[in-house]
């Protein structure tokens, strides 16, 4: 019987220590240098939040610097960009996986080719009418 005050004490002080959440100190470098614009005000973000951005410094270490890179290259894109990009990607996961794996079967396939071959495939695909419109560059930009 005498366990369940220790154990009681025991969660109360978890729980109070989990509400507190991160200190900054607490990061390790890494985290703390990914993490550095929210410095000055680590200790009014949420306990959830500082658990959320910290996982999210723990993936961005877990990329490559070719992914990295690529992140970056979002990050720039005009908000209309953006907002395509997520429409794409949105329909992508409601796709079946069998469409999944074919569209992954052909994007490896695309990337075997020689760059001569993807410009004549791009400037087709450019040309062609998709969803009642015709897609051309003088109308759209340039969004390859």
């Amino acid at each position: 019987m005498t366990r369940w005050p220790a154990l009681c004490v025991a969660l109360l002080l978890g729980a109070s220590a989990a509400s507190a959440g991160i200190r900054w100190e607490d990061l390790s470098p890494d985290e703390q240098r990914i993490l550095g614009r929210t410095k000055d005000r680590w200790r009014e973000i949420s306990p959830d939040e500082q658990q959320r951005l910290r996982r999210g410094a723990e993936r961005w270490q877990q990329l490559s610097p070719d992914q990295r890179q690529g992140v970056e290259r979002l990050r720039q894109l005009p908000p209309q960009d953006k907002q395509r990009i997520q429409r794409q990607l949105q329909d992508y996961r409601q796709m079946p996986p069998e469409d999944r794996d074919r569209l992954k079967q052909q994007q490896n396939w695309y990337r075997t080719l020689p760059d001569d071959r993807k410009q004549q495939l791009n400037d087709q695909w450019q040309r062609s009418p998709r969803d009642g419109q015709r897609h051309d560059k003088s109308r759209n930009g340039d969004r390859r």
